[in-house]
């Protein structure tokens, strides 16, 4: 992954992937992918509200970013002081349900995070640049139990570059191999994204895809 580039997005404030809310994709249909409590995997988080959206539904949030002003304004923002602990080497920050573990994620193990009963994707997977996207499959298969799920964001667009990055089903479907995916909702959000329109897209669809771990 880029670091430098990431760490820069943050420094200078540009992030612009951001949302002041919780994601309504999120909201929507988390409650169909049916995961009855557990633990949920959240990869490159940031400082998401859908973090803090998951643990008040009854579930433990483990959230993997390696930009530790991010990590450290999620807790900020709430105004609470999170416990602070060393695990396996990484930085861990900790309160009210959620876990930010402060580390580049194709480095982190089950030794770190321990293993999930789901994984709900919204940014980083569309961040990931394509000569790391098998890897970053393979590392999301390793740290989720057989029979887990998975909720994934991803989008098609005729922008050209990323991040985020346009990417088919052919690809998504040959590089999520460890999971069976179906694809569950698709929109095309162009009419509300005018960064995206100033950028030269035509279109712009958003996609939820849900998956179960193969065992």
């Amino acid at each position: 992954m880029e670091h430098r580039f990431w760490r820069e997005r943050w420094d200078e404030g540009q992030i612009g992937f951001h949302r002041a809310e919780t994601h309504p994709l999120l909201e929507r249909f988390w409650p169909e992918l049916d995961v009855a409590g557990g633990r949920v995997l959240v990869p490159l988080c940031g400082k998401s509200l859908d973090l803090s959206w998951l643990a008040a539904n009854g579930y433990e949030v483990v959230g993997v970013e390696f930009v530790p002003a991010a990590a450290a304004a999620y807790f900020e923002e709430r105004g609470v002081a999170a416990e602070q602990k060393e695990v396996e080497g990484f930085a861990t920050l900790r309160e009210n349900g959620v876990t930010l573990v402060v580390a580049d994620f194709f480095q982190v193990s089950a030794a770190v995070t321990g293993r999930f009963d789901a994984v709900y994707d919204r940014a980083a997977w569309v961040a990931i640049a394509p000569e790391d996207r098998r890897k970053y499959t393979e590392r999301v298969r390793s740290l989720v139990r057989p029979g887990g799920r998975l909720l994934l964001i991803n989008f098609e667009h005729d922008l050209g570059s990323g991040p985020p990055f346009s990417i088919g089903e052919q690809e998504l479907r040959a590089t999520w191999q460890e999971f069976s995916l179906e694809l569950h909702f698709e929109c095309d959000i162009l009419e509300g994204e005018p960064r995206f329109r100033e950028r030269g897209a035509s279109y712009f669809r958003e996609q939820v895809w849900f998956g179960t771990a193969r065992g």
